[in-house]
């Protein structure tokens, strides 16, 4: 145990063992419910189209080259974050895979004789933590889109959607439908303005009462075979 742990301070294991105990801290803390998911997770939207977006003073664009070049080199940036997946999966979870393969590499392929000076450090770790990226880019993968929030359709996004009439019938007095969204189907209370429906047809959102919370409805019309 006394030799892992002084292996772990090592020459360059001391970033990477630094690093994999603040992730399993945070972990940890959020493991007892002292944090929320979200607490120093950061939400990178990450446009890869940032360069027609910035503006910038006369002078500083002087300095920089003009907006084409620094657009330029933020568009590279981004596009290069998102092909890592940073912004895709959870900041948090991407850490978390890089700092264990990070640890993991530089405990595998470090040598006591490797600590002869810093600068030989820094070139270990600058090898396992391009090795690192590579791997948090694998292993989040099949990751991508699976944390992203849906939002639920506002009311009036609903109106010219298709639904399914759940009830017996739906008429001008009772009636209810299912609507699919990206999210769970919502189960509204619906009428008709004209003829009844059957359970099972296919109805298309036309108006809406607000006040009484009810959804108008006509008879979808049925696509034709060719």
């Amino acid at each position: 145990m006394t030799e892992l742990l002084e292996a772990c301070f090592a020459g360059a294991n001391v970033g990477p063992t630094v690093l994999l105990g603040l992730v399993l801290g945070y972990w940890l803390l959020v493991l007892v419910g002292a944090l929320g998911l979200d607490l120093f997770d950061v939400d990178l939207d990450i446009d890869a189209d940032v360069g027609g977006d910035i503006d910038l003073d006369g002078d500083v664009v002087g300095d920089l080259g003009g907006t084409s070049a620094l657009g330029s080199f933020l568009s590279f940036g981004a596009v290069a974050l998102r092909f890592m997946n940073i912004g895709r999966v959870p900041l948090m979870v991407w850490l978390s895979v890089f700092a264990l393969a990070l640890w993991l590499l530089t405990m595998a392929l470090d040598k006591p004789e490797n600590h002869a000076a810093l600068a030989h450090d820094l070139l270990i770790l600058l090898r396992n933590g391009v090795i690192a990226v590579a791997c948090a880019k694998i292993v989040t993968q099949p990751l991508r889109g699976r944390f992203d929030v849906v939002e639920a359709p506002t009311v009036r996004d609903l109106v010219g959607r298709q639904c399914t009439v759940v009830t017996p019938t739906l008429n001008e007095q009772s009636g209810q439908i299912r609507c699919a969204t990206e999210a769970a189907p919502l189960l509204l209370n619906a009428r008709t303005k004209g003829e009844p429906l059957a359970k099972g047809d296919r109805a298309v959102i036309v108006d809406i009462d607000l006040p009484q919370g009810i959804y108008f409805v006509e008879k979808a019309e049925q696509e034709v075979q060719s």
